[in-house]
């Protein structure tokens, strides 16, 4: 149980439960589990924000229903969530979260017990102070049929301070891996491939330098600043996004994809984008319709 000492209060804006010192957080009995389920559904999940850590989002499921996928797999109450797919999320806020869980399929949840996080919960009900955020994929907007025209949004595109060596930005990104050339067909009209770029974020630069647009249901890079991390990273103007982290996001919303080009940039150094042209695009749609072209050997989840 929670000491007389600690507190919770609640964060109305954003959702969170802010504590005080005696944080239950750490539990040396906890062990860390990683659980596979095809969808998130039936479990609820409740977040808050320790008051000595206010970078640090603790997510932890609060509701696991009878029979359901999630319980068959081995989630329960109290379980703390670490990572989805791979993806470190103690950083990550809560609607960031719950969109992870919408548009990530299957979901490889990695976890840990902590029965102090249901006890937590309990003292805030008590006080009729409720934090419940129910995963539903019934939520989820559809991808507009026909998105209005210019609809955008750029990623962060201030530039800082650089310091020039021999006229070029000294980007420490520009000697890492960058980008892949990956064949997709050959045929008489010749090899179609696709970029797999690697962006990772500079101390000399702020952001990406790119422009993300929606159009005609396609998530198409608008522009692209030179001696950006995108343009070291070989992602160029009327590239169109395929892929985020080998996850396909052809049918997702403009919002879900830049919520999880977020997601990943907060939790790792790069965020991996498998991109094909703009003037590509209707052969890869015609192959892809007749089934020509098969992501599977690839390792990408469609």
């Amino acid at each position: 149980m929670l000491s007389d000492e600690s507190t919770a209060n609640l964060n109305l804006e954003s959702n969170e439960v802010s504590l005080s010192n005696n944080d239950p957080i750490n539990s040396e009995e906890a062990v860390k589990r990683t659980i596979t389920v095809p969808e998130a559904l039936g479990l609820d999940f409740h977040s808050f924000t320790p008051e000595k850590d206010s970078l640090l989002q603790v997510h932890f499921i609060s509701n696991v229903v009878p029979s359901s996928d999630a319980e068959q797999a081995g989630l329960k109450n109290g379980d703390r969530l670490l990572q989805i797919n791979g993806i470190d999320i103690t950083r990550l806020e809560h609607e960031d979260v719950r969109k992870l869980l919408q548009i990530l399929r299957p979901l490889a949840l990695t976890v840990e017990n902590n029965q102090k996080f249901l006890n937590l919960l309990k003292s805030i009900t008590q006080t009729d102070i409720v934090v419940e955020q129910q995963v539903s994929t019934e939520s989820q907007s559809p991808v507009e049929e026909n998105p209005p025209t210019g609809t955008k949004d750029r990623l962060e595109r201030r530039i800082s301070k650089t310091t020039s060596v021999n006229g070029k930005s000294t980007n420490e990104s520009t000697n890492a891996k960058t980008c892949d050339n990956l064949l997709l067909h050959t045929d008489d009209l010749g090899s179609l491939k696709v970029k797999r770029c690697f962006l990772r974020r500079s101390r000399n630069y702020d952001g990406y330098g790119l422009l993300l647009q929606y159009h005609r249901n396609l998530h198409l890079i608008g522009n692209v600043e030179e001696s950006s991390p995108a343009y070291h990273a070989g992602i160029r103007e009327n590239d169109i996004i395929l892929f985020v982290s080998k996850k396909n996001v052809e049918k997702l919303t403009h919002d879900d994809v830049k919520t999880l080009i977020r997601a990943l940039s907060l939790a790792s150094h790069e965020v991996e984008l498998t991109v094909i042209n703009k003037s590509d695009m209707a052969r890869y749609k015609d192959l892809q319709q007749k089934n020509l072209i098969n992501w599977g050997n690839l390792n990408y989840i469609l």
